[in-house]
């Protein structure tokens, strides 16, 4: 049986820093629009956090993408278990 252990949402850095250098702004600059702390996009970019869907939202909409571009700004990732036994082999 396979049981999914973890679920993540993963911003990509370079597409990411492509939207920032094409719309003019900093990360500053996009905290502020986002209404969060720059450590928040920090936090994100090193994978140091989970990304909520209020803040993914909120990225999307401070960058002008819409819901069908989602795939292009974040990786849905999942970490699956061969069991619920920690100790079996991890399928990613």
């Amino acid at each position: 049986m396979v049981v999914i252990k973890d679920n993540k949402v993963i911003l990509k850095n370079d597409y990411f820093h492509e939207l920032l250098k094409n719309k003019g702004m900093t990360i500053t600059g996009l905290s502020r629009i986002m209404g969060v702390n720059p450590s928040t996009i920090y936090r994100m970019m090193n994978q140091e956090t989970e990304v909520s869907s209020n803040v993914i939202a909120k990225m999307m909409a401070a960058f002008g993408l819409k819901e069908a571009d989602f795939g292009e700004l974040f990786i849905f990732k999942s970490t699956l278990l061969k069991s619920n036994d920690d100790d079996k082999e991890v399928i990613k």
